[in-house]
């Protein structure tokens, strides 16, 4: 292998997207094989990525989230998120919105993030994105075309009734994280 192979190979990284600020995109479907970064403004999304980072000023809202590693760093309202990992740091505005998770070991909420509304956080998730997996994008099927709200009733669901018919988001025990609001 040559010098300029060589250097060539260690300055490989994975691809990334970003959505800048000042950018607004309604029903963003499909998936990254890297990284995501949102500093602009998305709508009713079902995206993919091995890792999403939501930025400062990005905001998503009435999406769905599959990834291996999400940082939220912006504003984050009726979000459903499946993640290995997720960190809300202290500028995250995180309103209405359930994470999945693979166990409880992989969250970190910095104490001045704002949790509001119903937040639930799950443990539950049983195998790594498809797209961190095999390190290539596919797009997310979307069959309905529509984005699964969580009712005002979810205490009345039973803990292993599916929230939408793809995925598997519903079928996770609640995990309880007092806020001290109460």
């Amino acid at each position: 292998m040559s010098e300029n192979q060589a250097a060539d190979k260690g300055q490989e990284q994975s691809p990334e997207c970003v959505i800048p600020h000042g950018l607004s995109i309604r029903e963003l479907r499909g998936s990254v094989p890297g990284t995501l970064i949102i500093n602009g403004q998305v709508d009713q999304a079902e995206i993919s990525a091995t890792t999403f980072i939501l930025g400062r000023q990005g905001e998503i809202v009435k999406s769905k989230i599959d990834a291996d590693t999400i940082i939220i760093q912006g504003e984050a309202k009726s979000v459903i998120a499946n993640a290995g990992r997720v960190i809300i740091t202290e500028q995250a505005r995180l309103m209405d919105a359930k994470l999945v998770m693979a166990n409880a070991t992989g969250c970190a909420i910095a104490e001045e993030a704002h949790l509001e509304g119903d937040v639930q956080i799950m443990i539950g998730r049983k195998t790594p994105s498809a797209t961190a997996s095999k390190g290539q994008g596919k797009p997310i099927p979307a069959p309905e075309n529509k984005v699964v709200e969580p009712s005002p009733s979810s205490e009345e669901e039973k803990p292993n009734e599916p929230v939408s018919s793809g995925g598997d988001l519903g079928d996770s025990p609640e995990l309880s994280i007092p806020l001290g609001d109460d």
